[in-house]
């Protein structure tokens, strides 16, 4: 349907799994190259020359973070798995076969080791020496590349919210990337259940409760992503309205 208007994917149609599919490779290939680009060069007298071809954390290739449990790996094994499949049409014009290939064995060594508790923690001592201090359940410290993608979403989430912005669900969920919650950090900070939380920002109206309820799911969200708990409610009850009324025509 969005090849037969002739309109962009994201724009079209932002909050289906292709699009979501493109967002995350272009999200993750912008911060990579920042990443790149703000490194030193070796002529500098800043420090010593970066080692060339530095790879991202097995974290940054699941693109989840410290904190996720099992369950989350999984999930982001399987995603990453589907997006860099052999047939995969958001990267098909940007990965070759042998950078396929390359991905794939990453995902792959990441998913065998952040599921094994031993070999997961002589990892994190290796890459993250200086974490040992950490209490146990402090916020963990994010990688480079992780800190670019959470600037880059954050600077576009200042361009695109004024005052006048109608918060959708992939707007919601924007934000709270931006904020670098999964949608299980998010749960137990506002206490609404994961399945809901998943249907407001996939607008999947059916499986929400009574609208009181969602207003007031609205208001959590919204102070726990540092938006405007007001202007989210109207704008979005406005849109849910909306669309149930072209469902019932």
């Amino acid at each position: 349907m969005t090849a037969r208007r002739r309109r962009p994917l994201l724009i079209d149609a932002p909050t289906c799994k292709s699009a979501r599919d493109i967002e995350r490779v272009a999200r993750r290939t912008l911060a990579a190259l920042g990443q790149q680009q703000s490194r030193p060069r070796a002529t500098e007298p800043s420090g010593p020359p970066p080692r060339p071809g530095a790879p991202l954390t097995l974290y940054d290739v699941l693109g989840i973070s410290r904190a996720a449990s099992d369950d989350e790996i999984r999930r982001a094994y399987k995603r990453q798995r589907e997006i860099f499949r052999e047939d995969s049409l958001p990267i098909v014009s940007l990965v070759d076969a042998a950078g396929m290939r390359r991905e794939q064995a990453r995902i792959e060594e990441a998913y065998d080791t952040l599921l094994d508790p031993v070999r997961k923690q002589a990892y994190d001592l290796s890459i993250f020496p200086e974490d040992d201090r950490l209490r146990p359940g402090a916020t963990e410290a994010r990688s480079s590349a992780s800190e670019a993608e959470l600037a880059m979403l954050q600077a576009e989430l200042g361009r695109e919210i004024t005052p006048e912005t109608a918060f959708s669900g992939a707007l919601l969920r924007k934000a709270r990337e931006a904020q670098g919650l999964e949608i299980g950090e998010l749960a137990q900070a506002t206490k609404v259940a994961p399945a809901y939380l998943r249907a407001l920002e996939a607008e999947q109206f059916a499986t929400l409760p009574a609208d009181v309820y969602v207003r007031g799911f609205l208001q959590l969200v919204a102070k726990a992503i540092k938006l405007d708990p007001t202007q989210v409610v109207r704008t979005y009850m406005k849109r849910l309205r909306a669309l149930q009324a072209e469902g019932d025509d």
